[in-house]
């Protein structure tokens, strides 16, 4: 295990009451961040390189605001987990075509072998239980479909790799950027990916112990054909999901997400295709709405 510097708490608001809200909300995020990012970058030792572009964790932008975490290295993907918020800061993938193809020839593992992480400090780990009757399932960061045999799969239902997601979310539009970013591997041979959760100031909490993300992100970057984009979807049972810049994720979760790439790669937008045929999962929810943002936002 490796003490990091952690997640970013960004001032968001967790329920929204309509589409201005969200909209002031998600501009205030921004000018937080970036008066919260005044100087250098955190660097964010790995030992998890395996999981990562050339290497290199996420490196966190905001200091100020930092929790510190423990990064995690499971067979095919890490975790950088936040033991004040009892869950992943994020986590990291490198998907590759033969785990894309090796997991289509698996069936999801059931019951659900959701399991406490004893690499963390048992008065940081969130449990199975804690999620129980809570209103909010057990969302996986790294997708138990992404893994190729059954014991790496098992390895993805640690508590340390779930946050509070809402089934809206999680069962529905997550679940086919997933599936999306899946059928990018099994194109390109390989895709890197960063998932992870956004928090408001004061989050609610489950069962008294875990914090509830106001979103998720995704980052995805593609080598072969170029693909590089962020997505940042509305924790909520009918979400709203953009489509961004590399670089204006970055801002919003106040993290590094790709040190390895150029600003160049980061400021263009090259979406994940949808693809053609049947995707790995179904059910990408409701269409999300075409922001005026200082970006060039569009919706999923």
């Amino acid at each position: 295990m490796v003490a990091l510097a952690g997640v970013i708490v960004l001032a968001v608001h967790p329920v929204w009451a309509g589409d201005d809200e969200m909209l002031a909300s998600l501009r205030a995020m921004l000018v937080i961040a970036v008066l919260g990012a005044a100087g250098v970058a955190a660097a964010a030792p790995t030992a998890c390189p395996q999981s990562y572009l050339d290497g290199q964790a996420p490196q966190v932008t905001n200091p100020a605001a930092v929790i510190i975490t423990v990064e995690i290295c499971y067979t095919l993907f890490a975790v950088a987990y936040s033991g004040p918020r009892r869950v992943p800061g994020w986590s990291a993938i490198r998907l590759t075509k033969a785990m894309a193809d090796g997991a289509e020839g698996i069936d999801r593992l059931n019951p659900s072998p959701y399991h406490d992480e004893l690499e963390v400090d048992a008065a940081d780990r969130s449990t199975d239980h804690d999620y129980d009757h809570s209103g909010y399932d057990r969302g996986h960061m790294t997708p138990a479909d992404d893994m190729p045999t059954y014991e790496t799969q098992r390895e993805t239902f640690t508590m340390a790799n779930m946050v509070p997601q809402r089934g809206g979310l999680n069962s529905g539009l997550w679940r086919s950027l997933e599936g999306r970013v899946q059928n990018l591997a099994d194109a390109d041979g390989e895709v890197f990916v960063i998932t992870g959760p956004v928090f408001g100031p004061t989050p609610a909490l489950v069962n008294g112990r875990v914090a509830i993300p106001a979103y998720t992100f995704k980052a995805v970057y593609s080598p072969r054909s170029g693909v590089a984009a962020g997505y940042l979807a509305t924790n909520e049972e009918k979400p709203v999901c953009w489509a961004l810049p590399i670089s204006r994720l970055e801002t919003i979760v106040a993290l590094d997400l790709f040190p390895a790439l150029t600003p160049a790669v980061k400021d263009k937008l090259k979406g994940v295709p949808k693809g053609t045929g049947q995707m790995r999962r179904e059910g990408l929810g409701r269409t999300g709405l075409k922001l005026s943002l200082d970006w060039s936002s569009r919706a999923v």
